[in-house]
């Protein structure tokens, strides 16, 4: 319903070496229509 009244949805996201290679969690956002990602690089313990 939200993508009828705004076709460009996207999401920030932090990454890590580790997460970087799981590409499945990116998929399923992208099959839930979500087209626009800011992807960043995780700094600190966190």
């Amino acid at each position: 319903m939200m993508k009828s009244y705004q076709p460009r949805m996207g999401t920030k996201m932090s990454v890590t070496p580790e997460s970087i290679l799981r590409c499945d969690n990116l998929y399923e956002l992208w099959k839930k229509g979500i087209n626009q990602f800011i992807v960043g690089y995780a700094h600190g313990d966190r």
